[in-house]
């Protein structure tokens, strides 16, 4: 008797741990894992009209920049289901993402590469505005 129940539990393991398997290999968050190497981008617009001389004169001023931070960083499994934990470099915050949710085109992420334009620039004129965005590549 006591054979037969090993061989049950055996079975019922080797069923049961193949199971978990099929579902781990079915998460969609799974293409997604792993190490990233990011950089950051920003640009900065300020514009005025100059009034010292006879006529207006408009003066913008712009100004860009890179940051590689410290270049990896990595994408890991949320505790939710299709919730993805982005880190982009060592020192920022972990952002949190819903594979699930309507980012309205802000975000764009695939197997291979990452988008976030964090602060967009406004909606119609501004006479100032930054935008921020994050670029990554699976390593």
């Amino acid at each position: 008797m006591s054979k037969n129940l090993i061989i049950i539990t055996l079975v019922l393991l080797a069923f049961t741990s193949c199971r978990k398997d099929d579902e781990i290999m079915d998460d969609p968050r799974l293409k997604y894992a792993g190490d990233w190497n990011f950089k950051g981008n920003s640009y900065t617009f300020s514009g005025y009209y100059d009034y010292s001389g006879m006529t207006p004169v408009w003066t913008s001023n712009t100004s860009s920049s890179t940051s590689y931070n410290d270049s990896t960083g990595s994408i890991r499994f949320g505790k939710n289901q299709n919730e993805l934990i982005i880190k982009y470099c060592s020192t920022c915050a972990d952002v949190v993402y819903d594979l699930n949710e309507n980012y309205q085109g802000s975000w764009h992420i695939n197997e291979i590469d990452f988008y976030n334009n964090v602060q967009p620039a406004p909606p119609g004129y501004s006479s100032y505005y930054s935008t921020y965005n994050i670029q990554g590549w699976k390593l």
